[in-house]
């Protein structure tokens, strides 16, 4: 049996650009050897301050960090599910859940406005990313993209270009929300 070599590439965000590297631009990645994982040993990353370690020829950026101002406010905490959408000319949007568990007996509000429930912490944000030909990356905007959920944990994308946020709960009005939860969201990219 005959088995086909192909070198691995890992461009990340970039394969949701318009201009993604071609081959002959990536960086060339070894085959791993025994224990080192698919990509190559991990070095600690000098793009963010060694606060993670990634493969040779991988590239990190801290695009957004809780409480840091986005437009309407501040980013909320506990990021979780997320996907990448191309939005045209080196531009991605990341959509990503926030799985704040706080309860209404604490005092909770939204992050953002049009909230489904007034009293819902959770729900997405959209960051606008650019990305360039090298890989780097720069954030060009963030914004809440749904408010007032709760425990926003899994999601998909649709084909037909959204996020879908699920609420990892059953609550509702007896557990003193406003509304009841425990729904699917369709959280659009374009905006």
């Amino acid at each position: 049996r005959r088995h086909r070599r192909h070198t691995p590439r890992a461009t990340g965000l970039i394969a949701c650009a318009d201009d993604p590297l071609e081959p002959s631009e990536a960086p060339a990645l070894k085959r791993a050897g025994k224990g080192k994982g698919g990509y190559g040993e991990l070095v600690p990353s000098k793009d963010v301050g060694e606060i993670i370690s990634l493969p040779h020829g991988f590239h990190a950026a801290i695009l957004s960090t809780a409480g840091e101002q986005m437009i309407g406010g501040a980013v909320p905490n506990a990021f979780d599910g997320m996907a990448a959408f191309a939005a045209g000319s080196g531009l991605v949007r990341l959509v990503r859940n926030h799985e704040l568990r706080d309860t209404p007996d604490r005092g909770t509000i939204p992050f953002g406005g049009n909230a489904y429930d007034e009293k819902g912490p959770a729900g997405n944000t959209t960051l606008e990313v650019r990305v360039y030909g090298n890989g780097r990356a720069e954030l060009v905007k963030q914004f809440p993209s749904l408010t007032g959920t709760f425990v926003n944990c899994a999601g998909g994308i649709t084909p037909w270009r959204t996020w879908i946020s699920s609420e990892e709960t059953t609550d509702g009005t007896g557990a003193g929300w406003s509304r009841n939860h425990g729904y699917n969201f369709e959280v659009q990219v374009d905006s």
